[in-house]
């Protein structure tokens, strides 16, 4: 009873991860529908500096605010409820269109709370976004903690970004997709209670880092919102995910830029009553009923499958797979290793049925194929022996110098060498040295000809070491061997 007690509680709290609430732990809301005013009913109002009403994504007027880059900003009266600490939770969202002449800086505050410095450089800002480069930035502390693949562009195209962050743990969202992470859990946010405030457009309460744009739709959350709540927060109309990553003027002219689906790597999904039916991958696979297909073509037949059956059966199991214009007995039955086989009903389906006929007959034509080849694989086995042996005699009549590569490699208690040196020499041996040049061994080799040497690791250190081979005072080859 306490196991299916628990195994319901583990189910609820799974089921709860994926939950879309985006009232839950809101302590912020900014709509900017014709003023700055907090709609989370906790009364964050904020104060318009010289930003102005504009248009938002949707094209209407007076719900957004532009900040011209140099002294516009929206400041919010301190509250306990965004002192957060290190150890606590937040989230933050924002949507912003972002001009592409603003030379001031590369760093643009977009909600951040700094307390106030003269030289608004050394302001030690306590958390927040900024768009860094036209990429999305989050951090603490003139530390840049994370940074956004995705460049703003000069499309007039609104992005959402959200960061999230737990006790150290931190990552960075753009239009819905994790771009960065840091689980490091080793670098945490400050606080510092009243002395500073969030700010809208600039570094906190210090007048630097300007942003040159439009802002909409900021939330402030004392939590970390789930994947289901952040795509939701994404999923807008006119979006940048519509507008910029997406191309939908269709086949029109047929231009190399006339196409419907993403123009970046991500997938491009289908779906109908918001369920996913179909899935092109960035790799170029498609998926039916597959979320991440690893093939060409990758059809899910979950709960499509019939009982495994016979060519008679009523139901055999079925792929999901019809093929409208083909009849069954137009193309052969393709077998399988597990006694089956592929094949079309009257209806066009592709089915896979258990061989009913004929099953002797093929297990021998597959066990006389088998032995077909093993025949001839150990018919080239003793050819490639033969020849073996035969450059062996060649070797050792030759005055060809071999040294050849330790086996086995790495080694632990011992290892052999080979090797071939010519019949008339004075002195010949094998110097053992480390990564530093310390020699460790050197043997001596008496006889000519085609040899090995057989190495002991007495003495021998776990680690990388070359070995020479040195004919006459002469060195001749260099090898590397690994003592484990």
């Amino acid at each position: 009873m306490k196991n299916f007690v628990l195994l319901l509680i583990l189910c609820a709290c799974l089921n709860a991860e994926g939950q879309i609430n985006l009232n839950q732990g809101l302590i912020a809301y900014y709509p900017f529908n014709g003023n700055a005013n907090d709609a989370s009913g906790n009364g964050i109002n904020g104060i318009v500096n010289n930003a102005i009403l504009t248009t938002d994504r949707t094209g209407q007027p007076n719900a957004a605010y532009y900040f011209n880059g140099t002294s516009a900003f929206i400041q919010l009266p301190y509250s306990t409820l965004y002192n957060f600490a290190p150890a606590d939770s937040f989230s933050i969202s924002v949507r912003i269109l972002q001009d592409q002449n603003n030379t001031n800086t590369p760093a643009q505050a977009l909600v951040v709370k700094s307390p106030f410095n003269s030289n608004w450089t050394l302001s030690n800002w306590n958390y927040g976004i900024y768009s860094l480069n036209y990429k999305a930035m989050t951090g603490y502390a003139n530390t840049t903690v994370l940074t956004g693949t995705t460049t703003f562009t000069g499309i007039p195209c609104w992005y959402n970004i959200v960061t999230t962050y737990k006790a150290g743990v931190w990552r960075l969202y753009v239009n819905g997709v994790l771009e960065s992470q840091d689980l490091s859990a080793t670098r945490f946010i400050i606080q510092d209670g009243a002395s500073s405030q969030i700010n809208f457009g600039r570094k906190g309460n210090s007048s630097g880092d300007w942003f040159k744009g439009s802002m909409d739709d900021i939330r402030i959350y004392n939590r970390v919102l789930n994947v289901n709540e952040i795509d939701a927060l994404t999923d807008c109309p006119s979006s940048c995910e519509d507008s910029c990553n997406w191309s939908l003027t269709g086949n029109s002219n047929v231009q190399s830029w006339n196409f419907i689906g993403p123009k970046n790597n991500a997938d491009f999904k289908i779906k109908t009553n918001n369920v996913q039916r179909m899935v092109v991958s960035a790799a170029g696979n498609v998926g039916i009923n597959s979320s991440a297909p690893g093939s060409k073509l990758e059809i899910d037949a979950t709960g499509l499958a019939g009982a495994v059956n016979d060519y008679t059966s009523p139901a055999p199991s079925t792929s999901g797979l019809r093929f409208t214009a083909l009849k069954a007995g137009i193309t052969a039955p393709i077998r399988n290793r597990f006694g089956g086989v592929l094949s079309l009903d009257e209806d066009g389906d592709v089915i896979w049925v258990q061989a009913c006929c004929n099953i002797a007959q093929a297990k021998s034509e597959e066990m006389s194929d088998i032995l077909n080849r093993l025949d001839k694989l150990e018919k080239e086995v003793n050819q490639a022996k033969t020849e073996l042996k035969q450059m062996d005699v060649m070797l050792e009549k030759s005055n060809i110098v071999v040294l050849g590569q330790n086996n086995p490699n790495p080694f632990t208690e011992r290892t052999l060498i080979t090797y071939n040196i010519p019949k008339a020499f004075k002195s010949a041996y094998v110097v053992i040295t480390s990564t530093n040049g310390a020699v460790v061994k050197k043997i001596e080799i008496t006889n000519p000809g085609k040899g090995q040497l057989n190495v002991i690791a007495n003495g021998i250190s776990a680690g990388l070491y070359s070995y020479t081979l040195i004919i006459d005072d002469k060195t001749v080859e260099s090898k590397k061997m690994i003592k484990q």
